[in-house]
């Protein structure tokens, strides 16, 4: 006996969690150093791009130690210019916007003007013990934090905006 009645003929059946997970998770994958480094974004949306590159800048919030953090931010913004670089020509041209860590630097440098100048009301200036130079570094440290974390919000805010309008 069939246990559908009239009303359901017709409604799309939810998604199930999996299918989510798996959508989500194959956004989660994406790296944009990885897919420029492996010539893999030819097949990338705009969303795809965003997202990878968001996925970059939230592996960045995971380091614990600041050097690793920079070199990692010079692999981003290597794999930016590669894209803008006409002679790269993989993308699709369908998309509008490349990633750039314009809006990130302009956060950043005021930020770390500050932790420098906090460095030199210590005494000593950026020369002067450990303790001091440690209070810098980690100064540094969190001024990333805190650019890549708004970098992070008006890239996620493009993203939603271009969903909503597509």
């Amino acid at each position: 006996m069939v246990t559908s009645s009239y009303p359901d003929f017709g409604n799309r059946r939810p998604k199930s969690s999996t299918l989510l997970d798996n959508l989500n998770k194959k956004s989660a994958d994406l790296s944009l150093v990885k897919q420029v480094a492996s010539k893999a974004i030819i097949g990338l949306s705009q969303s795809e791009l965003i997202d990878a590159f968001c996925n970059d800048l939230k592996e960045l919030l995971s380091f614990d130690d600041i050097y690793p953090m920079i070199t990692f931010l010079f692999e981003i913004e290597s794999a930016i210019n590669s894209l803008s670089d006409p002679a790269f020509d993989v993308l699709d041209p369908a998309i509008e916007e490349i990633p750039d860590l314009l809006e990130f630097y302009r956060h950043l440098s005021p930020i770390l003007l500050r932790i420098v100048l906090e460095g030199e009301n210590m005494g000593g200036g950026l020369k002067g013990d450990q303790q001091r130079v440690g209070h810098i570094l980690n100064g540094w440290k969190e001024a990333l934090r805190v650019a890549i974390e708004e970098e992070l919000y008006v890239w996620k805010e493009k993203l939603s905006i271009g969903i909503n309008h597509n």
